[in-house]
């Protein structure tokens, strides 16, 4: 009966441990931040109008079937524009977006209609229409201060939560669906201090290769879960290790 009692605890604690493994390998645990599924590096090319240049990279975390995170980081290579745009396309409609702007100006809004798809979102004139991007006004060309856009020389960062058909995407997928005029990729828009009319319309180019794709969920399993199937078994080890033999009637 002392045995009994005295392995119990044991037993109860290496229960809560392996509660605690099941809930790190329950699905959506690992996806409480974001874990990029697609990463590609991208930079400008000739700008379609007037002048700018860029570089950053775009990831995809896709959290469901129909629904993911975009992750758009641009960095600003010119001397004296800000950059006030960005636009991109998508394979399909969405049921919602949203859009996260952190560290940047709160000017930042979300452009699109009411699905974002088929180009409707707004005109850029040399890019056509894209489907869904943002701006530090309510519109692509002119609206809001140029001012509160990314700076020369600074970095700023994009993320776009989709829900929909058109959100199973990858990274380097996003950077050949087409606009309504046929323009790949991510658009961005630049513009001068204090001038709404004088900037640069600049698409881009993938500049290195995507990564390959991840392993199936839970092949291999995450480090956390072998740790704590470690301790598990070191647990239950020491228990039978120190159980002695009943003695002889």
């Amino acid at each position: 009966m002392r045995l009994a009692l005295a392995l119990a605890p044991r037993r109860a604690h290496a229960a809560a441990i392996i509660a605690g493994v099941v809930a790190l390998a329950a699905p959506g645990a690992a996806r409480a931040a974001f874990v990029a599924d697609s990463t590609v590096s991208i930079k400008s090319i000739a700008p379609s109008y007037g002048t700018g240049s860029y570089t950053g990279t775009i990831a995809v975390d896709n959290t469901g079937a129909n629904s993911s995170t975009v992750r758009i980081t641009l960095n600003n290579t010119t001397s004296n524009s800000y950059i006030t745009s960005v636009g991109f396309s998508l394979p399909g409609s969405l049921a919602s977006a949203s859009l996260s702007t952190p560290g940047l100006n709160s000017a930042w809004r979300i452009l699109g209609d009411s699905n974002y798809t088929n180009g409707s979102m707004f005109d850029t004139g040399y890019f056509g229409a894209f489907d869904i991007g943002a701006a530090v006004g309510s519109t692509w060309h002119t609206s809001g201060t140029a001012s509160n856009g990314i700076a020369a020389g600074q970095s700023g960062t994009f993320e776009f939560t989709l829900s929909g058909p058109g959100a199973n995407v990858t990274a380097a997928a996003l950077m050949g669906y087409l606009s309504t005029n046929g323009s790949a990729g991510i658009g961005v828009r630049f513009r001068t201090a204090g001038d709404s009319t004088i900037g640069g319309k600049v698409l881009a180019q993938i500049v290195t290769s995507p990564p390959p794709p991840p392993p199936p969920p839970g092949v291999p399993a995450p480090p956390a879960v072998l740790l704590a199937l470690a301790g598990v078994g070191c647990l239950l080890g020491r228990g039978a290790f120190r159980r002695k033999p009943a003695p002889a009637a």
